[in-house]
């Protein structure tokens, strides 16, 4: 997860959806149609096909409100794709900023980047079983 630096008030974004409510039911059910294709993608560890997917997601994402992103969201997007090479992205919560949520085909190369870079972000690793709570 890669933060924007832009802090947003999410209540506003959600509220500024309901202007369109067709298009936006429509975009949602889009939306929906894509987790089976993601989870399928992690079973089998496709990580170009998940880039792929999280992009349409951004794309579709992209439609439910002019207050999703703007041009500092599209401008730090777009050099994560071209000069940190992700395979994709989207942008997590209402939009407006907060954090994007990227695939990479080397994570380690990839964090070695950004923090050459100072770019913020969360590695994580994904868990088969759940959330697990690590005492150390």
């Amino acid at each position: 997860m890669v933060y924007t630096n832009i802090k947003r008030d999410s209540s506003s974004i959600i509220l500024s959806q309901k202007k369109n409510k067709n298009s936006i039911i429509t975009h949602y059910d889009k939306i929906k149609l894509l987790n089976k294709p993601i989870l399928k993608s992690l079973r089998n560890a496709n990580a170009k096909h998940i880039g792929k997917m999280f992009n349409y997601h951004w794309k579709l994402k992209k439609n439910l409100s002019d207050k999703i992103t703007d041009n500092n969201i599209d401008n730090f997007y777009n050099n994560l794709s071209y000069k940190h090479k992700i395979l994709g992205g989207k942008l997590i919560g209402a939009g407006g900023g907060g954090f994007f949520l990227v695939c990479v085909k080397n994570k380690k190369k990839t964090c070695e980047i950004f923090d050459k870079d100072n770019i913020n972000y969360l590695d994580f690793n994904l868990e088969a079983n759940g959330s697990k709570i690590v005492i150390s």
